[in-house]
């Protein structure tokens, strides 16, 4: 069955998004792209130093509420280069400065990135199976990385790319810092904007090709 939903484009308009249920609802199956992909925004909004990927984090939301016990996260075609932060902060995780300031989840933001606040994640999630499908194998950072190869793709121009990269190398020692896990180079990292990465390092997500 299909469940349709409210969610935040990347842009924060307020769009009808829907994701799948199978196994009686134990299993939900949800397309990034719905929510959080390029297609949804005109040529004249892309730029991903302000895209979020929060309306995805608002679907698997969704599904935990319908009682999912499974999450199959297909990702592609997302307008992100976020590191899944927009994810992490629709599941209650607080991104702060060195003085323990909120930061918006959002590239542009979180250049000043120093912590999480984990307190408030939602728990359930932890508690489901997320496994990522991830539609290419480059990693986090670098010349293959999510910002150089896919940051052009959705708007991004030279500077921006620099800017991306520089973020997500922060974001990549902060997971590091808090979860023991580095990010920077495991393969299908770079997958979304990076989103695989963030997933893999703060909800046990499986990255799978």
């Amino acid at each position: 069955m299909f469940v349709n939903a409210e969610v935040h484009n990347p842009v924060g308009r307020k769009i009808n998004a829907s994701f799948g249920l199978i196994n009686g609802g134990d299993t939900a199956i949800i397309e990034m792209a719905n929510a959080s992909g390029l297609r949804l925004l005109a040529r004249g909004e892309m730029n991903p130093l302000q895209a979020s990927s929060f309306g995805t984090g608002e679907l698997i939301k969704f599904a935990l509420d319908k009682g999912a016990k499974k999450i199959i996260l297909a990702m592609g075609g997302s307008a992100t280069v976020d590191g899944g932060c927009g994810i992490l902060s629709a599941m209650g995780i607080r991104f702060l400065d060195s003085s323990g300031i909120s930061l918006q989840a959002m590239p542009e933001a979180l250049h000043d990135l120093a912590a999480v606040d984990l307190s408030g994640l939602d728990q359930r999630i932890l508690d489901c199976e997320l496994i990522v499908l991830c539609d290419v194998q480059n990693p986090l950072l670098g010349a293959e990385g999510a910002a150089a190869i896919f940051g052009p793709q959705k708007g991004a121009t030279a500077a921006d790319v620099q800017k991306l990269e520089a973020f997500l190398a922060v974001f990549s020692d902060v997971a590091s810092k808090h979860t023991g896990k580095h990010i920077s180079s495991i393969p299908y990292g770079g997958t979304a904007g990076g989103a695989a990465a963030g997933l893999f390092a703060f909800l046990n997500a499986k990255l799978m090709n």
